[in-house]
């Protein structure tokens, strides 16, 4: 038994089959069938979740790259700041105490950066499709042992 042909599907992609054609073909041709049309449908949906997933990556890297480029200057920018802050609390301070004071104003910032950037990358998710990929997995998996129970009621 071939495959379908286009001119056997109906519109929005449905089978045109009466259930007397149904009752009078094999089941053996049904499952394969069957198994044929989940297979074709789940490479359709990991197609388009990979499309999707390299769609968010490459939105991703863009931002990634900017906010390097963002980060150098600023890092070079602190480092001067920094210095300028020891330089100018050495006036008022042992110059390590100050040294000191601005080390750890640095690390609170960067720590509160690191933290906000961790939750911003938590937010890229792929759109449905992943999921699409999982029902449709379940829903063969729901099928086949459908099928394998009614054919053991009917043995």
């Amino acid at each position: 038994m071939t495959p379908l042909g286009r001119e056997e599907w109906g519109r929005r992609g449905r089978l045109r089959y009466d259930a007397r054609d149904l009752r009078e073909r094999p089941l053996a041709d049904l499952v394969r069938e069957l198994v044929q049309e989940g297979q074709g449908l789940l490479r359709d949906e990991v197609r388009l979740a990979k499309a999707e997933v390299r769609e968010e990556a490459r939105k991703a890297s863009k931002g990634a790259g900017a906010i390097g480029a963002g980060g150098a200057a600023l890092h070079a920018a602190l480092l001067f700041f920094g210095v300028t802050l020891v330089l100018l609390g050495a006036t008022l301070l042992p110059a390590w105490f100050a040294a000191l004071v601005v080390t750890a104003i640095y690390a609170g910032a960067g720590w509160a950066a690191l933290s906000y950037g961790r939750q911003e990358l938590r937010r890229t998710r792929p759109s449905g499709a992943v999921e699409h990929v999982k029902e449709d997995a379940r829903w063969a998996k729901e099928t086949m042992r459908d099928i394998r129970s009614s054919r053991s009621a009917n043995a």
